[in-house]
């Protein structure tokens, strides 16, 4: 009896032992609280992709295992919920609803907090609604600093917050400010149809040879379109009255004894009457205690650091410093702003002839040809100033002319450039380029044989 008693404990020992065994073994096919950490964190931010990819790497490991707790599934598509219509408040517009939420959101989910995806689709939907408000009342001023704060906000992808601007300045008959935007548009952005609409939209306030030099510019960006954008400019002008120069045929040769432009009778443009807004009105002449800084990034050449010292301007003489670091960091609307601001302020009479020069410059950068010299005759520049720009404004009418096939002209402007000693190495070809579209075959090769007598001798190291 006691051995079969020994033998009855031996066997339900080893049968407890078995089944403890079992429930351990069983017990570790799902994954600890621990491994489930990643998993419920890709929940909880909404990335589905790691999501599913950690599932499927649990599944591998825990073949019976699948993700439907009660307590988490309920959790985590309540927080996966909640997210959701934030995006989906996002997506609406409705950015006070949409913060309203994530405050909610956070209240019921402790540990959960916004994505910086999340914070910076919600900073953004907030300026661009700052934007509307401030397009819609007309606020250019607001307008441009949102624009500025918020770089993307003015990118091609959003090209229409651009458009809207320059709609604001046409109706404010700030058509220099508008057009700035238009050539902007038209040197950065890309896409054939937004280029076209882009031209038809500035067309109504540019001038004859703004217009061409526009779409020159965008013939020599885009070569397989060119057909295309001289098909557009001959119908914006038929309504004009102007005969499509960038069509006309080289003309056969003709003598020309004209040494400078054929100039029109003699009347003054009419006077400029507050071209742009004084967003700085309110600025003091004086009493930014940055200026010394400022100056040292001016004379290291440094605009990039001189622009981060040169924020928020408190003073009219740092908006002058500031006009000149936006300028050479190739900012030439913002260059136009503070410069128009100077040099309609009290700052003495030196620093509004700087601001005006600095003003002819960048319009003349934006190729607001036209403008630049409307401004510069009705300024008190120095007389080296004043010189400087007419032979900038003289350079660039000259490779207009070229660009638009008007060899007699673009001849004429050269020869004026040439006495004044403003004729270039590279306007020089252009130059003997014109005479021999114009079939004066042997006036070309001189002026070419002569240009390259000048390179050789000026090689020479004798």
């Amino acid at each position: 009896m006691p051995a079969k008693l020994t033998l009855v404990v031996s066997i339900l020992s080893f049968l407890s032992a078995f089944a403890l065994s079992n429930t351990a073994l069983f017990a570790n096919e799902t994954p600890s609280e621990e491994e489930l950490t990643a998993l419920k964190y890709y929940v909880q931010s909404g990335d589905s992709t790691a999501q599913l990819l950690e599932e499927k790497r649990l599944k591998e490991k825990y073949p019976d295992w699948s993700w439907n707790d009660p307590q988490n599934e309920k959790g985590t598509n309540s927080l996966k919920a909640s997210i959701d219509a934030i995006y989906d408040l996002l997506s609406a517009g409705n950015v006070t609803q949409a913060r309203k939420k994530i405050v909610k959101t956070k209240t019921s989910f402790p540990g959960w907090k916004p994505t910086p995806n999340l914070e910076t689709q919600l900073l953004l939907l907030q300026a661009q609604s700052d934007l509307n408000i401030a397009l819609r009342d007309t606020d250019t001023g607001t307008a441009k600093k949102i624009l500025k704060e918020n770089r993307s906000l003015s990118s091609c992808d959003r090209v229409d917050n651009l458009w809207r601007l320059a709609d604001v300045y046409k109706l404010q008959k700030n058509s220099t400010s508008a057009k700035a935007i238009y050539f902007e548009i038209s040197e950065k952005c890309s896409p054939y149809e937004m280029l076209v609409s882009n031209v038809e939209k500035a067309e109504e306030i540019l001038t004859d040879d703004e217009l061409k030099g526009m779409i020159a510019k965008l013939t020599i960006r885009f070569p397989a379109d060119k057909t295309n954008f001289e098909k557009l400019y001959t119908r914006l002008v038929a309504g004009r009255g102007v005969k499509p120069a960038i069509e006309k045929k080289p003309k056969p040769a003709v003598k020309t004894t004209a040494d400078a432009p054929v100039r029109k009778p003699a009347t003054r443009p009419a006077k400029p009457s507050n071209l742009f807004p004084k967003h700085f009105h309110d600025l003091r002449v004086k009493g930014d205690s940055r200026q010394r800084s400022i100056l040292n990034s001016i004379e290291e050449q440094n605009w990039g650091s001189c622009l981060a010292r040169s924020l928020k301007p408190s003073s009219m003489e740092t908006a002058l410093l500031r006009g000149w670091c936006a300028y050479n960091q190739n900012r030439p609307m913002e260059a136009i702003s503070l410069f128009s601001a100077v040099s309609q302020s009290k700052v003495s009479k030196k620093s509004r002839q700087e601001a005006k020069f600095g003003l002819v410059l960048a319009l003349l950068k934006l190729d607001l040809i036209e403008d630049a010299a409307n401004v510069a005759a009705y300024s008190d520049l120095s007389n080296s100033n004043r010189k400087n720009v007419e032979l900038i404004i003289l350079q660039k009418r000259s490779v207009q002319e070229f660009n638009n096939k008007n060899w007699e002209m673009a001849i004429a402007y050269f020869g004026e450039l040439e006495r004044l000693g403003g004729l270039n190495r590279d306007l020089d070809i252009l130059r003997a380029r014109s005479y021999r579209n114009l079939g004066q075959f042997s006036k070309s090769r001189r002026e070419f044989k002569r240009i390259k007598n000048e390179i050789t001798t000026s090689s020479d190291p004798n």
